[in-house]
């Protein structure tokens, strides 16, 4: 296997029947390009990236921190102070989305879209 591969496994929660599906696992590159821009960035998160492919639990847990820590660093964050009537758009495809609760008391609405190029 690739050494830039990561094993991803998920396990979830059937709602509408109320039981537990059955953990899965699925592969992707540790790194992707942008389909725009041609820039690399990591694909990978702390929810649910666990290891790389050749590599066991323990021996990637020290990379993928220093991967982590390297994508959490306040100093490349977008901290966003929402005020009424705001509107806050990016690119979900290389943008790791950590919300905080920061709006307690105030009601906020969100709405998602997805624009789609036409190929």
């Amino acid at each position: 296997m690739d050494s830039n591969l990561i094993i991803t496994p998920a396990t979830g929660y059937h709602w509408s029947e109320g039981k537990e599906i059955k953990p899965w696992v699925t592969e992707h590159p540790a790194v992707r390009t942008h389909p725009k821009t041609g820039l690399e960035g990591l694909y990978i998160n702390r929810m649910f990236t666990t290891r790389f492919s050749n590599m066991s639990v323990i021996e990637s847990q020290s990379l993928l921190e220093f991967l982590f820590n390297q994508m959490e660093a306040y100093d490349i964050t977008c901290p966003f102070k929402w005020s009424k009537g705001d509107v806050l758009i990016w690119d979900n495809r290389f943008t790791l989305h950590y919300p905080i609760n920061d709006f307690s008391g105030v009601r906020r609405k969100m709405i998602l879209t997805s624009v789609m190029e036409a190929i």
